[in-house]
């Protein structure tokens, strides 16, 4: 059970307000064009960035991470 109780784990697994958490954030990936996993994302203000849709490279999101946080805006 990993310290997981089931009956709990179960309960709140099928509870409405989890299936409606989990539409929205796969609504919210839809919208943001992310169709694999694992994706990365930053908010940045009130801005989404997509870090990478996928597998990729420590080198690449290095850079990527080091560009967007390194701008003012």
């Amino acid at each position: 059970s990993m310290g997981v109780n089931p009956e709990l784990f179960k309960t709140t697994f099928s509870s409405n307000e989890t299936i409606e958490a989990t539409k929205k954030d796969f609504e919210l990936s839809e919208n943001l064009g992310i169709y694999s996993f694992p994706a990365i994302l930053i908010k940045k203000g009130n801005k989404i960035h997509v870090i990478t849709k996928g597998y990729d490279k420590f080198s690449k999101l290095e850079k990527k991470l080091d560009k967007l946080l390194l701008t003012k805006r």
